[in-house]
């Protein structure tokens, strides 16, 4: 086998612990912001319902403001029904009684109602609470582990880098630029291994004098369709 193959082939599997421990780097980070959007939803659940908590208390004060001035209306109303003389005006003072008293009770309804529900959303934004201050501890804890996860996998890395940069000038310049091009693209993988004709990385046959090539102890070789440096074991 060509001896800048075999350089290739080494580089070629550092190369791929290098992407792989990016990729274990970029799942750690992902869980950490998926981590911080579920704690902010939670946040955003609990601030609404003490929004809504607080609106609820607000209406329960303007409701009983309005209760005791129903009262106080309906009181000054049985006063003057005992002061009237004709009736015409005891017809219209009953009326207005019973308007008041209708809409008196209203406000009650609305009020219980008001404490039912406000019972209800304070019981749910204490378990909330409790579940987010719970999720808090949990998400500190597993945050620190995977900041110590990608510690591990930047040193892995820094480590492998340090083993590519000595050993790829090692390949000729005039393979160099080509390799490297090839390591940088999407798929990452410069070298592929010929099975008969086949290409690895393509599955492209090859024609017979690439497959014949590529086996000698010559210049490096690549696939007439992908363009990957190839060699046969």
């Amino acid at each position: 086998m060509n001896e800048q193959i075999k350089i290739m082939i080494e580089l070629q599997q550092i190369w791929d612990n290098i992407l792989k421990n990016r990729d274990n780097i970029s799942r750690c980070q992902g869980k950490l912001i998926k981590m911080e959007d579920d704690l902010k939803k939670k946040r955003d659940e609990i601030n609404k319902l003490g929004e809504y908590i607080k609106k609820l208390k607000n209406s329960i004060k303007s409701h009983e403001t309005d209760l005791l001035d129903k009262d106080t209306k309906n009181k000054k109303l049985l006063e003057r029904k005992e002061l009237v003389k004709s009736e015409r005006e005891l017809d219209a003072l009953s009326s207005e009684l019973v308007n008041v008293q209708h809409y008196r009770d209203e406000l009650e309804t609305a009020i219980l109602q008001f404490f039912d529900d406000l019972e209800k959303y304070e019981e749910k934004f204490s378990i909330s609470e409790s579940e987010l201050h719970a999720s808090e501890k949990t998400a500190a804890e597993d945050s620190i582990n995977l900041q110590n996860m990608i510690e591990q996998y930047q040193g892995r890395i820094d480590e492998n880098q340090k083993k590519f940069d000595e050993l790829i000038v090692n390949i000729q310049p005039q393979f160099r630029s080509k390799f490297t091009k090839l390591l940088l693209s999407k798929t990452g993988i410069a070298v592929g291994v010929l099975t008969g004709e086949v290409c690895s990385s393509c599955n492209f046959q090859v024609p017979p004098y690439l497959a014949k090539e590529a086996g000698m102890n010559n210049d490096p070789v690549t696939c007439s369709n992908c363009g990957k440096f190839i060699y046969k074991i």
